[in-house]
């Protein structure tokens, strides 16, 4: 286990103030809980922790390093210094900001970011034209239900990011998908299709995601190429016991 008060270059306004590290127990349960007072982090992976500090990297778009960065489970309790804003978006920047450092000081993280060209998704609009309704909520929500996804004040280019999600548990998109719609303002709608692995013995089965999204979106997928952005690790260490 180890307590300490965080060392690292940065303003002391931009690390933790005090942050205990050490392995998870064997029935320790995922858990992940922030306030203005602390972060209480349980069962996580290095890989899951890197990804949760850099909001725009989801956890498959993180590669490389030793083997244990994707299997030994940690739990981390940091307590936030003073002054943490009250607003949850900024309070999440903050925390974020100071994991990234917390990485860097207790596993001796090193990263690059890396362009890989693969076959991707392009998210475009149909013929017809989009069936989207503006979206009348004030902030952005995500609910996933039995048949698919309803998803309020959300970007086109956060949409495409959702369907490309290989750690989740309900199948979509079968590769990286990239917005190309034009599309900026902000919508709401739900989406239902029946995943590819599941068959259906309903009488009204559900479409596939690629049908789905033509019919209810006025949006398609078509194949295409594209540069898809990595974070590689290129050195990490357990922390040490002391």
């Amino acid at each position: 286990m180890i307590v300490l008060a965080a060392s690292t270059g940065l303003a002391s306004s931009q690390t933790f103030e005090v942050v205990s590290i050490r392995p998870s127990g064997p029935n320790t349960a995922n858990r992940f809980t922030l306030d203005r007072a602390q972060l209480i982090v349980r069962a996580c992976t290095l890989a899951t922790l890197i990804a949760t500090s850099y909001p725009d990297v989801p956890l498959w778009r993180v590669s490389g390093g030793p083997s244990w960065a994707t299997k030994d489970l940690w739990d981390v309790v940091a307590k936030l210094p003073p002054g943490i804003p009250s607003d949850e978006q900024q309070l999440w920047r903050k925390t974020e900001q100071m994991l990234r450092a917390l990485l860097a000081d207790e596993f001796r993280l090193q990263t690059h970011s890396e362009h890989r060209a693969q076959s991707v998704y392009e998210l475009v609009i149909a013929k017809g034209g989009p069936k989207l309704k503006p979206s009348v909520a004030d902030e952005f929500s995500y609910r996933a239900t039995s048949t698919g996804m309803e998803v309020r004040h959300i970007v086109m280019a956060d949409f495409a990011t959702l369907l490309y999600s290989p750690n989740s548990r309900r199948e979509v998109a079968d590769r990286f998908v990239v917005d190309r719609t034009g599309l900026t303002g902000y919508y709401d709608f739900s989406l239902n299709w029946a995943p590819a692995n599941i068959q259906s013995d309903t009488a009204d089965p559900q479409p596939s995601i690629f049908a789905a999204i033509q019919e209810q979106l006025g949006l398609r997928l078509q194949p295409g190429k594209g540069t898809v952005d990595f974070l590689v690790i290129d050195r990490a260490e357990r922390p040490p016991e002391n």
